[in-house]
């Protein structure tokens, strides 16, 4: 893209600088000077226009295409324009490309795009620009001798595509709107500048010689102070211009039409949480059906931004009355772009209730309540409570499984044939010998028949369960399943049980034992962490689940990472202080890997022995400085700065009422 900002800073700066930018300015510039302008109050107060309109009729008119009739001025030519030498690809093997479509690819222009002011600007911007009343009437006067500059756009990368209509209903000038509207103003025109973007989109687009309009990313949160939605009729709804609105309307406005983002002029009234408008624009009959790139209709759009009463709104509007009996209606809604499964049984990442439940802000818990309560309850107690229970059932008899599995403890040495010799013993340990390595494999302990069955058991388990799993990643697609699965991390370590407990059999078969008594240990400590998981479908405890999760997220995070830098200096300080200072006797601070260990040992208060080592050294002034600043800092500042996080954390989400019903 280049350096984008340095060329706008020129461009304005060129734009204000009338005197030495270009020849466009000599006529009328920023400053509300120029020919034009001088001309035009002497006709004011004359009343007499001739000498002004013969100006336009033999000056103006050198900057216009055809003598003021306009041009079919090529794409590509306008791209390049616009943006010089910032196209995203070489436009090598685009040459015959361009030659087969210039006759139809092609955009009515009057204003010569090589005349114009340094911001791609035409007189009548210029006008527009000013504002005054004199320079209102000089652009009525210009659109009056050449109608078709009525249409002209701004051309810099910045403001493209910004007409005078725009830029009057930016005004909030009804009368301004009306007159060019009248004189052939153009309802459809797009403003797709970089100005008029989102702020995350601003320096992400790509240009393509053969298309006009940028292509922007689709992942957006479509946050901008001046996104207006292109169109305008769009720029009127967001700026509450209702005359202008209907004067749109009654031009032909479509109120349907999708800006570079997909968004109607709905969208943008949910983004702008406008309500009035949006009711407005209902009458005028726009769609509440119409997705945007993301696949947002505007309820769900109000469910991902949390606006609350746009999305209550949304909802009544699409509900179906069937019939109304004194103060009592019966009704329903579409569950199409509401309910988390589609009709081919997939999961809908795009649907209201999935928006609300992975929504991170406390304003999402706000839409829980409603039609939007009664149809999670619903789901709830339809199949999914049936199907929670079984497997809370089924994870405790797995869990006490496995705990019998470590129950039935394999006597490594005691069931070996003596026979064999497999015990190697000296003075200091006993050694397994090499023939005996697959003691596991063939068991010979009373015990050996109850075990094989539980790990029978447990392997059959893991598969059926990973099978599940598969079939369920058919059906959700990889990414909204693998989306599901960060949201809820404690179920990735019950995979990663499940995948030891496979790991187990070529472990076992291949006589590594050591391997085998590793991946049973860590099978168990990622087994226990599932219980997080399924907590949360109990009402008593998913608040305090929700609470681990938030704090490990958010507080633990931030705390380890300035722990860890004190932990790491203060190590090595203590390991220097305590090992160069030849104290023979001391136990702790051994090595830097081990100085590490004993400081985090520090922080659980054990003190007294690392405090008699520390004395006792050479260095023991430095390293009494050394222990007194640990102490402060880190034993008691960031341990209880990390408690008090947590106090917080706790107070605040105990107070989050439906925080259990996104659980």
């Amino acid at each position: 893209m280049g350096n984008t900002t340095s060329d706008v800073n020129d461009s304005i700066k060129a734009q204000a600088d009338s005197e030495n930018g270009p020849d466009i300015y000599k006529l009328l510039n920023v400053n509300g000077s120029g020919e034009l302008v001088r001309l035009m109050k002497i006709a004011l107060s004359t009343k007499d226009f001739t000498d002004l309109d013969n100006f336009i009729k033999t000056e103006v008119v050198k900057y216009l295409y055809n003598n003021g009739q306009g041009g079919n001025i090529p794409i590509e030519e306008i791209v390049s324009r616009r943006i010089g030498d910032k196209l995203s690809k070489p436009l090598t093997n685009l040459t015959r490309l361009i030659e087969s479509k210039r006759d139809i690819n092609t955009k009515e222009i009057c204003f010569d795009i090589y005349k114009c002011g340094a911001v791609g600007e035409s007189l009548l911007h210029l006008c527009m620009l000013n504002g005054t009343t004199l320079c209102h009437e000089l652009a009525k006067r210009l659109i009056k001798h050449f109608p078709k500059m009525v249409n002209d756009f701004y051309l810099s990368e910045v403001y493209y595509g910004e007409t005078a209509l725009h830029m009057a209903i930016v005004s909030e000038d009804p009368s301004m709107v009306k007159f060019l509207l009248v004189n052939g103003a153009d309802v459809h025109v797009r403003c797709c500048g970089k100005f008029f973007c989102p702020d995350d989109q601003k320096n992400n687009q790509e240009h393509t010689i053969l298309q006009e309009i940028p292509i922007f990313p689709v992942n957006t949160n479509y946050m901008g102070y001046t996104y207006f939605g292109e169109y305008p009729l769009s720029f009127a709804a967001i700026l509450n211009q209702e005359e202008c609105i209907r004067l749109l309307m009654a031009s032909g406005a479509d109120p349907n039409k999708q800006d570079f983002n997909g968004n109607t002029v709905l969208h943008m009234l949910v983004i702008y949480n406008n309500l009035p408008m949006f009711k407005l624009m209902l009458d005028f009959n726009a769609s509440l059906h119409i997705k945007n790139r993301q696949g947002l209709t505007p309820l769900t759009l109000a469910a991902k931004l949390a606006r609350k009463e746009m999305f209550q709104f949304i909802l009544e509007k699409l509900r179906h009355v069937w019939f109304t009996y004194a103060d009592i209606s019966y009704g329903s809604y579409p569950l199409a772009t509401i309910d988390t499964i589609s009709k081919d049984g997939t999961t809908d990442t795009t649907s209201a209730i999935y928006l609300i439940a992975n929504g991170e802000t406390d304003d999402h818990l706000e839409l829980l309540e409603g039609f939007v309560v009664d149809l999670i309850n619903q789901k709830w107690n339809s199949y999914i409570k049936h199907k929670f229970y079984f497997e809370f059932v089924l994870f405790i008899l797995f869990f006490a499984i496995s705990i019998a599995l470590v129950l039935l403890e394999r006597k490594y040495f005691d069931y070996l044939n003596e026979n064999y010799h497999c015990v190697a013993t000296n003075r200091t340990t006993s050694n397994l010998l090499k023939e005996c390595s697959c003691a596991y494999l063939y068991p010979t302990d009373s015990a050996r028949y109850a075990r094989v069955v539980v790990e029978l058991i447990m392997i059959l388990y893991s598969i059926s369960y990973l099978i599940i799993m598969g079939s369920e990643l058919y059906i959700q697609k990889i990414t909204s399943y693998i989306q599901t699965l960060l949201f809820n991390p404690s179920k990735i370590f019950f995979i990663m049980s499940l995948i030891c407990n496979l790991l187990l059999i070529p472990m076992r078969f291949s006589c590594t034992t050591e391997g085998e008594d590793i991946l049973l240990v860590l099978s168990i400590i990622f087994r226990s962490i599932f219980i997080l998981y399924l907590g949360r479908g109990f009402k008593t405890i998913s608040t305090f689940i929700f609470i681990i999760h938030k704090v490990l997220r958010t507080n633990f995070f931030r705390f380890m990472i300035i722990f860890s830098v004190f932990v790491t200096g203060f190590s090595q300080s203590f390991y220097v202080a305590l090992d160069f200072g030849k104290n023979t006797q001391h136990k702790v601070f051994t090595s830097p890997l081990k100085a590490l260990f004993d400081l985090l040992t520090m922080c659980l208060h054990d003190l007294e022995e690392i405090y008699l080592d520390i004395m006792a050294s050479n260095y023991h002034i430095v390293g009494a400085f050394l222990f007194l600043g640990f102490l402060i800092l880190v034993s008691i500042l960031l341990v209880n700065l990390l408690i008090a996080m947590m106090a917080h954390t706790y107070d605040v989400t105990t107070q989050l009422k439906r925080e259990w019903l996104r659980q």
